[in-house]
């Protein structure tokens, strides 16, 4: 009876242990990010707000097909941490969204993902917690992030070197071909990243922000180019990354900078950056984070923003939060 029982019990395990196997393709994770968030606007009022910044919950996965090749998915959702009392409503937003497949040829995704052109020219100077804080590059309301309705193709890494290509396509009434053609190419050994991208918008296509950081109403594009490049490298507890990005709409060019310097002691890292987007705002930002572990940390961060247009109020936010990943 004891043997029996003892089988009982192996098999129970044995099952349970099958049953984790199968489900190891797949993984949800999720980053909780909340801050309490002072802004000072110029000429105005000045208040506290307890703000989300950005916390997501995801699942991604893959299914291995064979002969190297596997199929890919990946759902992510914007969650509103700060206030979930409408978790079915605007409080839950879709991130990325997307499905594809994976081999030594590279990997092919189809869906609502990152830009490459994003990673490419501005990926090492987005480093901030409190998207308040300011950034040259998101000022621009057509600066690449997110995209849906897009088909990506990336190469294999080739000893630390990338490109990616991608066609965005959103099946408007009278669309002739695609809305947005981006090229993109990295290199990345450890210490040192270099980046460079091409982003062409076609006239009359609808790019829809992400409402991370720009206003909910789509835009309209009038045929434009956009280039940049950007650099960071990593000398022990020192690191510096810069940004470049023109937009060109064939009138008038606008050029974005981006300086971020960073310094590691312990648990604890120093960050501050320049930012300017030609006739639109400067700025800097200062932050520092302490890791509590590898998946806590702390932060407290200050940026001002002044804006050329004298009919715009300067605005300063000191953003003190606290991320949790899992």
């Amino acid at each position: 009876m004891r043997v029996f029982k003892l089988s009982l019990l192996a098999a129970a395990v044995a099952g349970v242990a099958t049953v984790s196997v199968a489900q190891a393709d797949t993984t949800v994770y999720g980053s909780v990010r909340i801050s309490e968030t002072w802004t000072d606007i110029d000429g105005g009022d000045d208040f506290w707000d307890v703000r989300n910044e950005t916390s997501r919950l995801g699942f991604r996965g893959s299914e291995d097909l064979g002969n190297g090749l596997a199929a890919i998915y990946h759902y992510e959702f914007g969650v509103d941490a700060s206030d979930t009392a409408d978790v079915g409503g605007e409080d839950v937003g879709g991130r990325l969204a997307y499905v594809g497949l994976n081999g030594g040829f590279g990997q092919l995704t189809l869906g609502r993902q990152w830009e490459p052109y994003y990673f490419a020219v501005a990926g090492e100077v987005d480093v901030f917690n409190g998207i308040n804080s300011g950034n040259g590059y998101f000022s621009n309301r057509l600066a690449a992030l997110r995209s849906g309705n897009m088909l990506v193709y990336t190469t294999p890494s080739f000893n630390g070197l990338t490109a990616s290509a991608a066609v965005t396509n959103d099946g408007a009434a009278g669309d002739d071909g695609g809305d947005v053609w981006q090229v993109a190419a990295s290199y990345d050994n450890g210490s040192l990243f270099l980046g460079a991208g091409w982003r062409q918008v076609g006239e009359d296509a609808v790019i829809d922000p992400d409402s991370d950081f720009f206003l909910d109403d789509p835009l309209l594009a009038d045929d434009l180019d956009q280039f940049g490049v950007q650099g960071r490298y990593l000398l022990g507890a020192f690191g510096l990354a810069g940004s470049w990005q023109r937009t060109d709409d064939g009138d008038d060019e606008v050029d974005n900078y981006d300086v971020v310097g960073s310094f590691r002691f312990g648990s604890n890292t120093l960050q501050l950056a320049y930012f300017d987007t030609d006739d639109t705002v400067d700025g800097w930002i200062v932050g520092a984070e302490h890791a509590l572990s590898k998946r806590s940390r702390l932060w407290i961060e200050y940026g001002d923003n002044d804006f050329e247009d004298e009919a715009e109020p300067d605005v300063a936010n000191l953003s003190i939060g606290m991320r949790h990943d899992f």
